[in-house]
């Protein structure tokens, strides 16, 4: 409620006070699934909590964890490297878990050996269960220790104090009844959480843009490093195929381990090694057809079902472990052979780099191969130091849905799969500079990238492109989405 002081200015009471600040610290805090391209936050346990360190104490400090399980003979263990501690104005991260005690001690000058004083200073915080946790250190070894959450109530404070004292310092303000006092502060406070929204908008759209930006740039070095293999994964996966006679009775179960790469609620890249069986790729191989113009096709589907049954079986049944697969994680259960040759007359597409093979330098240069530089003037091995090649890559964008049309198609998946050794044996990886995945070809591999799970949802922006290194040979089969969209009468 209102209440009205002599000076004509208005306060709410406290329950007032609490749910405005309830509505607005919502609003202000970020969401713990939110992210930008390029910034993750990874928990392996409900518990776990990141914490910022900032030293603006005047002093170098050092961060402790204490081992509290003997409390009459704790344990320090010093979170720095090599014990350097943290300098004055600079910051140190720490992943821990709620509950967890540190300890932030000042340390002795370099040159004098002392502290300011004797002790040291020093001073304990314990791990709160908020989220994006910072801890201060000012002078005078005061911690000043806060979460989002409460830096976000702080914010609507300070919001709603301005609005506030700027309808009550209107030239109307005192002429205003209850209902209107109200009224003129929620509208300031709309205004100004507009406002400050717009600007934290325009911020993300700023580093997205920057970071895409940078991660294209990276992709031909990437593809010039032959010593970059393939991405850890962030865990394993089992994954089984169970196969089925013609009249759906089951003759054997198949087990698949999934190097998941890239997960996110839209978006999701994995590897599967071993998916793609010997006969499987000689049937792949059998169905190219090299154009007059040497461009490598894959045959019609007229020409598939008119094949030997040995290579037509061997495709159908690669093709329906990658449809039970996709199936399975597109939440799309009636995905089957007969949904993709509905869009595309081929089931797969051939990708050979036409440019012949590239050879990159990847061992170190020996006396002898320098002195071969002079007579041949040609090297083959690279001088210590130097970095990876700028290579030229194939790109890939993924096309959003369209916005008009019936029947419009829309891909959500691609599946690629690898049944040769990359050309002259060197580089041929598939890249996605946005999700900061690269994996190297080998045979028999099959990766599976989710560009969107579902038809309402928007691409995330890590998997809408990627890029084939040079050297690639490689397969790729599309799950398109069927999209009727209404026409405006």
């Amino acid at each position: 409620m209102l209440r009205r002081k002599a000076h004509s200015s208005r306060h709410f009471n406290h329950a007032s006070l609490a749910v405005i600040f309830l509505l607005l610290s919502i609003a202000f805090t970020p969401s713990s699934n939110a992210h930008i391209l390029g910034q993750t936050r990874r928990l392996e346990t409900v518990s776990q909590r990141s914490v910022e360190v900032i030293n603006k104490s005047g002093r170098r400090v050092d961060v402790f964890w204490v081992n509290t399980a003997n409390p009459k003979q704790e344990e320090f263990v010093s979170q720095s490297e090599n014990a350097d501690g943290v300098a004055y104005g600079a910051a140190a991260s720490i992943n821990s878990y709620v509950g967890h005690t540190f300890e932030v001690r000042e340390m002795p000058g370099k040159n004098s050996g002392k502290c300011l004083r004797d002790p040291c200073w020093k001073a304990r915080f314990t791990v709160s269960t908020e989220h994006e946790q910072e801890v201060r250190v000012k002078k005078g070894f005061i911690l000043d220790h806060t979460g989002s959450y409460q830096r976000s109530v702080k914010v609507a404070r300070t919001l709603y104090e301005e609005c506030e004292e700027q309808v009550n310092s209107s030239e109307q303000g005192s002429d205003l009844d209850i209902i209107e006092v109200i009224d003129a502060i929620s509208a300031c406070m709309k205004e100004k959480t507009d406002a400050k929204l717009e600007k934290q908008q325009e911020e993300v759209d700023f580093q997205y843009k920057l970071r895409a930006q940078m991660a294209e740039s990276m992709a031909p070095l990437a593809c010039g490093d032959v010593n970059y293999t393939v991405t850890d994964e962030g865990k394993n996966v089992s994954w089984a195929y169970t196969s089925r006679n013609q009249d759906g009775r089951r003759r054997g179960e198949t087990h698949y381990k999934l190097r998941v790469l890239h997960e996110r609620p839209t978006s999701y890249i994995a590897s599967i090694p071993g998916f793609v069986a010997h006969d499987e790729c000689l049937a792949l191989q059998h169905f190219e057809e090299t154009s007059q113009d040497g461009s490598v096709s894959f045959a019609t589907m007229d020409k598939f079902r008119a094949a030997p049954q040995k290579y037509s079986s061997s495709l159908m049944h690669l093709t329906d472990k990658l449809t039970s697969l996709l199936g399975e994680y597109l939440h799309w259960p009636e995905l089957d052979v007969s949904t993709l040759s509905e869009h595309d007359d081929r089931l797969f597409q051939v990708h050979k780099d036409p440019t012949g093979g590239m050879s990159v330098p990847a061992l170190l240069c020996t006396a002898g191969d320098l002195e071969l530089e002079k007579e041949t003037g040609v090297r083959d091995c690279k001088l210590p130091g130097e970095g990876p090649m700028l290579v030229p890559t194939t790109h890939f964008q993924v096309d959003p849905p369209q916005e008009e049309g019936v029947d419009s198609y829309s891909k959500v998946a691609t599946a690629f799969v690898f049944c040769e050794d990359p050309i002259n044996k060197q580089l041929g990886a598939l890249h996605f500079p946005h999700a900061g995945v690269h994996i190297a070809p080998q045979k028999g591999m099959v990766v599976v990238a989710i560009h969107r799970k579902k038809a309402e949802t928007e691409f995330d922006g890590y998997v809408h492109d990627y890029h084939f290194c040079p050297n690639h040979q490689l397969y790729t089969q599309s799950f398109f989405e069927k999209e009727s969209v209404a026409q405006e009468s």
